[in-house]
């Protein structure tokens, strides 16, 4: 069983992002970890999502409560090293 674990800001992603990005990073992953793409395999793999709040998240040694509109997102590619950059909340 292969889990993927993503941690956001809270309210960071909306309902209908996080299932989307359950079933992209499932999709991501399947066909390196079982060989080839096979939909029936997407059983064996789990998304859990864990929302902090701003003041339990820091990015660089500051608190996300303390960077104000800015936070850094960081996308990992298969087998690579995470790259961050940062964003400006929207709304923020």
């Amino acid at each position: 069983m292969t889990i993927i674990t993503v941690t956001t800001p809270e309210k960071r992603l909306s309902l209908a992002q996080r299932g989307r990005l359950a079933e992209t990073l499932t999709d991501a992953v399947l066909e390196p970890e079982v060989g080839q793409f096979a939909p029936a395999a997407r059983a064996g793999f789990q998304v859990h999502f864990r929302e902090l709040p701003a003041d339990c998240m820091a990015i660089g040694g500051k608190l996300l409560a303390e960077l104000g509109a800015s936070f850094a997102v960081c996308s990992r590619e298969w087998r690579k090293l995470s790259i961050c950059r940062s964003r400006h909340r929207p709304g923020g």
